[in-house]
């Protein structure tokens, strides 16, 4: 019987010298976790809002399979689209919607609108959170990469391997380089 044992190291593991860990003080730590949750409760909402968006976009479609392209007017008054049949006979239609299919359709747009917005801006918020802890403890690289405006105005330019961005650990009691 014969074994064969084959043993792969990649030659970066091999040379791969330390990274620094940045340790958050109490008041960073709070704010830490404040702009992770308030980002996470954002996402949680906007993963909620664009199913439930969907969702009512195919009932609409649905409900009228003679109307291709269906697609709500911006009043949300009229579901507007083609009439199926021969291309060279091709006619808008315009159906009105009921106050209550009003009102269902644009309240659910909107939210699904509002919650992208709002965990687009948590995103950026956690995101100029970290830029700002990064000028706090790690000194700015020399040689160039991507530039940063802090709140007070000043550029800054984390260096490697700060320059991808940090990563939080789920406690947000430190912050280590990305890592790709």
């Amino acid at each position: 019987m014969k074994i064969a044992v084959v043993f792969l190291v990649a030659a970066y593991c091999l040379a791969q010298a330390p990274i620094e860990v940045i340790a958050l003080k109490p008041d960073e730590v709070i704010e830490a976790r404040k702009w992770t949750e308030a980002l996470r409760q954002a996402r949680e909402r906007e993963q909620k809002a664009a199913p439930e968006w969907d969702q009512t976009m195919r009932k609409m479609a649905a409900a009228h399979p003679e109307i291709m392209g269906a697609r709500y007017t911006a009043s949300f008054e009229f579901i507007v689209g083609r009439r199926r049949g021969a291309l060279e006979l091709e006619e808008a239609v315009m159906l009105p919607l009921s106050e209550e299919e009003r009102t269902r359709a644009r309240s659910v747009y909107v939210e699904m609108t509002e919650s992208k917005v709002a965990a687009e801006a948590a995103r950026r918020r956690l995101e100029q959170f970290k830029i700002e802890l990064l000028a706090k403890h790690i000194a700015p690289n020399s040689r160039g990469g991507p530039v940063y405006v802090l709140v007070d105005g000043r550029q800054y330019t984390p260096p490697e391997p700060w320059n991808s961005s940090l990563v939080l650990t789920p406690d947000g009691k430190f912050a280590v380089p990305y890592i790709r």
